[in-house]
This record gives structure tokens, sequence and C-alpha cells, in this order.
């Protein structure tokens, strides 16, 4: 094979955290096209003889395991170079982690799948194509063991998780740590920390009083006190004495001007009283007067 067409064998993107369902695929078609795959997966044993036999078995396994180290990113080379001559070791390790049956990378998987959404330039097809990716990491991180109810919980889990806001972070990844990770448990787990985060009745005791002392000014002393009303220090214009008195005084001759203006009011119809039966008197007087004068004027008859 030409150094080019190997090099386009290759062309696909190192192993990280989070694409190994792709790179799978993709390392294991190139360890078949160079004929490795059978070592790599352990079905070619080693052999005990001819030595030429062995010599060629133990070439193909370093290279081998070279290529798979060349399309590692750094991270994960870190976490196999000890294998660095056990291909069969290298690929196992590495499947092992992206397998780990736990809740954390349970719910990365869950996480990513339905996070998913489609991107401004992605086709339909490209779109399809990372569901069915994120599908397959999904099914990997699940244990083969568990029954539909089962995987009923772990997505009721995985909702309740997905909702907690930024202020939860360290809740979430407690979470992740739990050896069970089902609705029950992460349940009773939020209860709890519910239950933590209520204040104490003491702690909001302090704090009510802590902000009392900070919300409410200090009172000024005495001596920086002025009365408004008598420009006098050490104390307020409500408990000032010669206001008060000011005030009984005004209230007082108020109160001496009304008993006056009632005095004159009923002396004035006490008079008007007395004088109305002299006028009556004076009217009749008047009438009767008149009469009088008439019948000395009538002449006399004359017999």
């Amino acid at each position: 094979m030409s150094e080019s067409s190997s090099a386009d064998l290759l062309s696909f993107t190192k192993l990280g955290e989070s694409n190994y369902p792709t790179w799978e695929y993709d390392m294991r078609a190139a360890l078949q096209v160079k004929k490795l795959w059978c070592l790599t997966s352990g079905n070619e044993s080693k052999p005990t003889s001819p030595p030429e036999k062995v010599e060629l078995w133990e070439e193909k396994a370093e290279q081998a395991a070279g290529l798979i180290y060349q399309k590692l990113e750094h991270g994960m080379q870190i976490l196999v170079q000890k294998y660095m001559d056990d291909p069969i070791k290298m690929w196992g390790e590495l499947e092992k982690m992206q397998h780990q049956d736990n809740p954390a990378s349970r719910f990365i998987a869950y996480d990513q799948f339905f996070s998913i959404t489609k991107k401004e330039d992605e086709s339909l097809t490209a779109l399809t194509a990372r569901v069915e990716d994120a599908l397959h990491k999904m099914r990997n991180s699940r244990n083969s063991a568990l029954t539909l109810k089962d995987f009923e919980d772990e997505l009721a889990a995985v909702a309740l998780v997905r909702a907690l806001p930024m202020e939860y972070s360290s809740f979430r990844s407690a979470l992740l740590l739990l050896t069970n990770f089902d609705f029950k448990t992460v349940k009773d787990a939020f209860l709890q920390e519910q239950k933590n985060r209520q204040p104490r009745a003491a702690d909001s005791a302090l704090a009510l009083s802590s902000a009392l002392k900070v919300s409410t000014p200090a009172k000024p002393s005495s001596q920086s006190i002025i009365c408004e009303f008598c420009d006098i220090k050490g104390h307020t214009e409500a408990q000032c004495f010669k206001r008060r008195d000011a005030r009984e005084s005004i209230l007082k001759q108020q109160k001496e001007k009304r008993e006056k203006g009632k005095e004159r009011a009923n002396a004035a119809q006490q008079e008007t009283s007395a004088s109305a039966p002299t006028s009556v008197q004076s009217a009749e007087f008047v009438r009767f007067g008149s009469l009088t004068t008439c019948s000395r004027q009538r002449p006399e008859s004359n017999g």
C-alpha cells in the first residue's frame, strides 16, 4: 500500500473523550485493511514456534499498537502508554474506559443524546448520523441487563439532574457519583438537598438581627439634636415643653373665644325675645287709636 493510501486510511479524527463510537469503527476498518485486526481483537494468538512466526506476530503486534497509539489524543495516550507493546490490552483498555457502567458515563451519554439540535449548515443526513452516533453511545453506556422499567427510571433521573441550574453544580456532581442512578435514589437525594438548603431557625434569627443592625441607622447623640421650635439643644421639637405649653395656650384662647361668642349670641337672643311683646302692644295701640279717630269723625244722624 502506498504512503498516500495509508495516510488517507488514517485520516479520521483521533480518539478523544466523546467520539469513541465513530473512532472504533474507523480504527477497526484501518486495522482490517492492514491485516492487523485479528491480532488486535485477540483472535490470532501468539505462536510458540517456530521462531520466524513468533517474530512475525510480534512485528504485527508492534505495528498494530503503533497505529492505535497514533490515532489517540494526548490525554488518551497517557492512559495506555503501559500497553505500547500489546495492542490487545491497549484495545481492551480503551473499550473498557468507554463502556464503563457508572452513572457519570450514562448521564453524559443521555445528556448528549437529548441535547442534539440541527446545526446551521448541517444537512439532514449529517444530523441523522449524529443521532445514530449518540444512540450508539447511549446503548454502550448502559448495562445490557437493565429492564425497560430500569431504563425508564434512569430517564426520569436524568431529567431531574438535567433540570438543575448552575448553582447546583456541586450537588449535580455528587449525584453522578451515586452507585445506583435511578429515579427513587435521585429523588431521595433531592429531598435531602432541599432540607440541607433550608436555613435553620437560629441562623435565620441571626441573619435577621444582622440585617436590622445594618439597616437601622445609629441614633444621634442628644447633644447633636437641636429643637426647631425653641433652638435649644438636647431635645427634638416633639419633646419640647415650650412647644407643648404654647400649643395648650393657643387651644385655651380658642376655647375662651368660642365661649364668649356663645354668651354674646345668647344675650342677643334674649334681648330679641324681650322686645317682641312691646312691639305687638304698640301695633295694637296704633290700631285702636285709628278706630277712635274714625268714630269721632263720623257725622251724627238727623234723627
